[in-house]
């Protein structure tokens, strides 16, 4: 099974680190920004960029945005934070790689 991992971050990186232990899994591809393309994150995982990520069919795929889970619940919490969230054009780069992604799913009929 071929999957793609969307974004890395602490999340996506406890997924790599599952599906990699996982013997159906054959290959998963993380496309992450901030990671260079060529990285290995594990003995089945590979970082590449959107569009050669966007270029192969996956049997699956896991949407895991990385957040700053402490400076969220001190923002959200009303105290001071020294870092700072993702921006909203880094929400809207998210979301636009998700939706290339489903634009390049085959129906599911074909499925």
């Amino acid at each position: 099974m071929n999957i793609l991992v969307v974004g890395c971050g602490l999340i996506g990186g406890q997924r790599v680190q599952a599906l990699t232990r996982n013997p159906a899994v054959s290959s998963i591809t993380v496309c992450d920004p901030k990671i260079a393309a060529g990285t290995e994150l594990s003995a089945k995982a590979k970082v590449v960029e959107a569009e050669a990520a966007l270029s192969r069919a996956y049997q699956a795929a896991v949407v895991a945005i990385p957040h700053e889970t402490g400076q969220f619940i001190a923002v959200a919490g009303g105290t001071q934070s020294s870092g700072t969230l993702a921006s909203a054009e880094d929400g809207l780069h998210a979301m636009q790689i998700v939706d290339d992604c489903y634009r390049k799913l085959p129906p599911p009929e074909q499925q």
